[in-house]
């Protein structure tokens, strides 16, 4: 009996333990991109440093592979593929979007390209970034009057863990009072 209330005890320290870290401690995002060589580009994930980390790397031929690590030791890894017949996929990833709680931007943009319409725009978007907090850092270098088609971006993000998995728990399994419906309406 002893022993089954220690076990109770320590699993809700770890369960505890788990909570905390993942609302202190940000998962970090690492990108990089450019035009000189479209197929190596680089996004780097990790969160406590060492315990769980991921790239997500594109090979000469254009498929995306997904690496994930634990303790710097390959776990698993798996080629991306994108659907694009499903109507609602898009939705769903507007909403994974939108519940994510950025705590730091930073990000460094160069660009160019030869019609001056489509870097005004994309000048536009970049600048759409929130600039909520000091902490956020946004470089953003457009060419205008550029001969050729040019980007260069690289950037980090750290985003709040538990925040972000709550609420896609939430919208996953629609636990929301907007659902409730009452029949003497």
């Amino acid at each position: 009996m002893f022993i089954m209330y220690i076990f109770i005890i320590t699993t809700i320290a770890l369960i505890l333990l788990i909570i905390i870290l993942l609302a202190l401690i940000p998962f970090k995002i690492y990108f990089n991109a450019n035009s000189y060589n479209v197929f190596n580009f680089n996004i780097l994930f990790s969160w406590l440093n060492e315990l769980l980390n991921g790239k997500i790397v594109c090979d000469n031929t254009g498929t995306l592979t997904l690496n994930i690590y634990f303790y710097n030791k390959l776990v698993k890894t798996k080629p991306l593929t994108f659907n694009k017949s499903q109507n609602k996929s898009n939705s769903n990833k507007l909403t994974v979007i939108k519940n994510l709680k950025v705590e730091f931007i930073d990000i460094k943009t160069f660009y160019g390209f030869k019609d001056p319409s489509i870097t005004g725009m994309i000048c536009g978007l970049i600048n759409l970034i929130p600039c909520f907090s000091d902490k956020n850092h946004i470089i953003n270098y457009p060419n205008f009057n550029s001969d050729i088609t040019y980007f260069n971006t690289s950037g980090k993000i750290h985003l709040n863990l538990l925040y972000t998995l709550t609420q896609i728990l939430k919208n996953k399994f629609n636990m929301s009072s907007n659902n409730i419906s009452y029949a003497n309406k």
